[in-house]
């Protein structure tokens, strides 16, 4: 397998299409905890960013700034894992049956 390039990898076009870390995603996965839809995820995850030195190689870096349809792919798996499928949340509900009793809700 040939995996020399014939033109740059380390532009901003490419660092883009790198694949989101582990940690990253745990991040967003903290963000939904709290409460913050997709949108206000990546504001936030990017207002953070903006405050580092090397911003804005970091804000075109995909693996640590990942793109929109990233984020909402992630969240639509938070929240399949957290309330169940939007067609039939009631069995993520049954599930939660007993935790929920014993937080008092």
């Amino acid at each position: 397998m040939n995996e020399s390039h014939n033109h740059s990898v380390n532009t901003s076009g490419s660092m883009k299409f790198l694949w989101i870390t582990p940690e990253v995603e745990q991040v967003f996965n903290l963000y939904f905890e709290d409460g913050m839809g997709a949108a206000e995820a990546i504001r936030l995850h990017e207002s953070k960013i903006l405050l580092n030195e090397n911003c804005w190689e970091t804000l075109a870096n995909g693996s640590k700034n990942p793109n929109k349809e990233t984020v909402a792919y992630l969240h639509k798996k938070w929240r399949k894992n957290n309330f169940g499928c939007v067609n039939n949340p009631l069995e993520k509900l049954k599930e939660k049956t007993q935790s929920y009793a014993e937080k008092g809700i």
